[in-house]
């Protein structure tokens, strides 16, 4: 192109942007959340774009942060948003490294502190970044391993990798005046977090050995390992419970994310706040059915989420009369013992103001429902010493559950509404696992309890309703909360529409042609109005 055209161009664009120039420019780099709910609007400089961002730099509508580096929030210090936007920092300065050693193991990644460290197999000496708040410390190292967490741009090493990395010689560097290895508290600390049981330290080393045959060393490193472990797994024994840091974090973000949306009322949750959920009488009262109705078709279904296959008639014999129980198999007795807890107010609606009264709950109805000899296996009344799952999706470590149990009810405690509450125990409760068998079971009664003790109508999942109860938890497992929340809030309504007051046989003629007993796959719950 000539020089002349050159110009021209030049002049095109410059009456572009001269028509152009009261249009909002955010299109122009991405745009993250900050906490304080504005929104800051990164730009990185690259081959294309400098001499643009030195214009809005000139203009006023951009800052420079550091080197290469804009934002469009002109008030918030530059050492707060490099910090809030660590990552991405180091994805510009350091693309394809590693966020390794002392910083592996922090959850901010040391931007807390302000030192990064991260290896990067393309450097052959030691490289400092100095940016406002953030010293980032680049090293020669290993390129990112299979194991290591990709965070776009930028590596995380593993857990592995990381406690191998910071079993590494603590040598001083200069510029910083830390080592790349973490304090020896620290290390320590992070090694009680992975071998608080034997299973999880047998897992911690089996990734620990993965490394190592990935790297083709740190063999000195692998054997300290197991030592710290051993020694910290010996301590944590010793600790009392409350004291040791045995809390399953990720499920408790989980829980915390729920309580988040269920406070947010805006999704059918809000309009059973206040009176927007029936009242139900909390005891059996002469000459009304409710009470007893609801105890009776609360423990059918629940009972029958799980297996227990009975027709609600033999059910029916088996809960209320002692002569049929006694021949009966362990399903039997399963039917006979849960309903007696729904149907026994001074057990039913046991309160809990405290952790303690909450556990203290969890296992005298778990001793109850397993009291019979046939349930000998479960540990009746006894937190679960083995790890369990459904399918893929683990549960709660056993050395875990009563710290993540005692997490859940001070956030769950916050919640105000009965629903919500109830909710949030059924979901939480059940996520944890708490015992060997009878989890889903014990964790309905005590959402249950909840609104029992409320004055208020529980929540019932017919049969017809089990596989969206089994695949909103499962959501849940994965990290979506709102699915669990819309299923109760159908449960409430499906539950509010049942005569209860009906006598039993009237009350399960209704249930029966609205679908209540089918399978999920033969048919769907009809409502009043299309069953007329």
């Amino acid at each position: 192109m000539t020089r002349r055209g050159l110009r021209q161009t030049g002049k095109q664009s410059h009456n572009r942007v001269a028509k152009q120039k009261k249009r909002p420019i955010i299109r122009l780099w991405t745009r993250e959340k900050v906490p304080n709910g504005g929104i800051v609007m990164l730009v990185f400089r690259n081959e294309t774009n400098r001499k643009m961002l030195e214009n809005h730099e000139k203009a006023g509508r951009l800052r420079r942060l550091s080197s290469g580096i804009y934002s469009s929030d002109l008030e918030t210090d530059p050492a707060v948003q490099i910090r809030q936007n660590v990552v991405r920092v180091l994805a510009y300065l350091r693309p394809g490294a590693v966020i390794s050693h002392r910083s592996a193991i922090l959850p901010d990644f040391g931007a807390s502190e302000g030192l990064v460290v991260v290896t990067d197999p393309a450097l052959s000496e030691n490289y400092l970044h100095n940016l406002p708040g953030l010293v980032v410390v680049a090293t020669p190292g290993p390129a990112p391993l299979a194991s290591d967490a990709h965070l776009g741009g930028v590596y995380a090493s593993s857990p592995w990798r990381a406690v191998l990395e910071n079993l590494e010689p603590r040598r001083v560097i200069r510029a910083i005046g830390r080592s790349k290895p973490a304090d020896p508290a620290a290390i320590a600390d992070f090694l009680a977090r992975n071998s608080a049981t034997q299973a999880m330290a047998d897992g911690f080393l089996q990734g620990v050995a993965l490394v190592v045959a990935a790297a083709g060393k740190w063999t000195h490193e692998q054997r300290s390992v197991k030592r710290l472990m051993q020694k910290k797994r010996a301590e944590a024994a010793r600790q009392p419970l409350f004291l040791s840091p045995l809390i399953d974090h990720q499920r408790v973000v989980l829980f915390e994310g729920l309580a988040q949306q269920l406070r947010r009322g805006i999704h059918g949750n809000e309009t059973l706040w206040g009176d927007g959920l029936p009242n139900f009488p909390a005891r059996p009262v002469i000459g009304d059915n409710r009470f007893l109705n609801l105890a009776f078709y609360e423990s059918y279904f629940s009972n029958y989420i799980e297996g227990t296959e009975f027709t609600p008639e033999d059910a029916h014999d088996i809960a209320l009369d002692e002569r049929v129980v006694a021949g009966q198999s362990k399903e039997g007795h399963d039917i006979r013992a849960l309903y007696t807890l729904y149907a026994t107010p001074e057990v039913f609606l046991r309160e809990d103001h405290s952790p303690d009264e909450f556990l203290e709950n969890l296992k005298y109805w778990h001793a109850r429902f397993g009291e019979h000899k046939d349930k000998g296996s479960i540990r009746p009344g006894q937190f679960k010493d083995k790890a369990n799952r459904a399918g893929s999706t683990w549960f709660a470590d056993p050395a875990q559950v009563e710290g993540t149990l005692r997490a859940a009810w001070e956030i769950g405690d916050a919640l105000e509404e009965p629903f919500d509450r109830a909710v949030f125990r059924a979901v939480s409760t059940v996520s944890i696992h708490p015992f060997l068998d009878g989890n889903g079971r014990i964790t309905r009664l005590a959402a249950s309890n909840m609104l029992g003790r409320s004055g208020k109508i529980r929540l019932m999942i017919p049969t017809v309703f089990r596989e969206d109860y089994i695949l909103a938890l499962r959501a849940f497992s994965n990290g979506d909360p709102i699915p669990v929340i819309r299923m109760f809030k159908r449960a409430a309504d499906i539950t509010s529409s049942i005569p209860f007051a009906q006598a039993f046989v009237s009350l399960t003629a209704w249930l029966k042609a609205r679908n209540a007993f089918a399978s999920p796959d033969q048919a769907k719950w009809e409502s009043e109005k299309q069953s007329a």
